[in-house]
């Protein structure tokens, strides 16, 4: 059997997980050890917690495509810009973010992910957060 390439196996991800909403595939592509930063507060989170992170963005947005805009592989490693695609469940608005992630992939599984989202520019379109959020905030005004 051929062995995954690390671009396969992290659009496999992309495909089952977010467009399919398929959960089962977080327990086929993690591992019980892998942790992931950048998804919440915590710094690191394993695929318990991650089904929370997933369950929670996919009841605010469907139909999530996740496109890779720009790819580097060194060693287990995979760096990816990405796009992230979707319709507001509340509004059927289109929404969009821009992301990057570093994924460690061995033997076909992620082991370790560092994400980096505009997760504010999504909350805007989402309608969560005001426009502006970052502008402001990065004025020094306080979000009422």
């Amino acid at each position: 059997m051929t062995q995954k390439t690390k671009m396969e196996v992290s659009e496999e991800w992309f495909r089952r997980v977010w467009l399919e909403e398929d959960t089962s595939a977080i327990d086929e592509i993690l591992l019980p050890e892998t942790n992931a930063s950048g998804l919440g507060s915590h710094p690191h989170i394993g695929p318990d917690e991650f089904r929370y992170f997933h369950a929670g963005l996919l009841g605010l947005m469907e139909q999530v495509t996740v496109t890779s805009d720009l790819h580097i592989e060194q060693g287990d490693w995979l760096a990816q810009l990405v796009t992230v695609k979707g319709v507001c469940r509340k509004t059927s608005r289109e929404v969009s973010m821009l992301g990057q992630m570093m994924l460690k992939i061995i033997d076909g599984h992620i082991v370790e992910g560092h994400n980096h989202f505009n997760f504010i520019s999504l909350y805007e379109q989402l309608g969560l957060l005001p426009d502006q959020t970052f502008e402001d905030c990065l004025a020094g005004k306080v979000l009422a």
